[in-house]
């Protein structure tokens, strides 16, 4: 590795974490999730990184740590918004990745029998 020293300057901050800005709420079977999931990309120093584009990787999660469903939406402005829909009751979590970061695994939640 080795990188470039310290330092402040302009230019684009670095990616360092990922967070759930809005975690997920317990939802009904085949209902959307409201609100809906976001995840940010944040610098070391907390701030959004909005000057690019994050393809951010979200699993489903059972109590088996079984990876029930996927999908990747790119970050806008520093943050990826996510529709949630899930067909079968359960309690679950969600786990965001992108390369590079490390993943980051949102609280529990609970989808209902409609």
């Amino acid at each position: 590795g080795g990188g470039s020293g310290g330092g402040g300057g302009g230019g684009g901050s670095t990616a360092a974490r990922l967070e759930f800005r809005v975690q997920p709420s317990d939802t009904e079977e085949r209902e959307t999730m409201s609100p809906s999931v976001e995840v940010a990309v944040l610098d070391q120093n907390g701030n959004l990184v909005t000057d690019r584009e994050f393809p951010i990787k979200l699993e489903l999660l059972d109590d088996d740590d079984r990876v029930r469903a996927e999908g990747t939406v790119n970050t806008r402005s520093g943050i990826a918004t996510f529709t949630i829909r899930i067909s079968r009751d359960g309690d679950y979590r969600l786990r965001a990745s992108t390369d590079g970061l490390p993943s980051v695994e949102s609280d529990r939640f609970e989808v209902e029998d409609d």
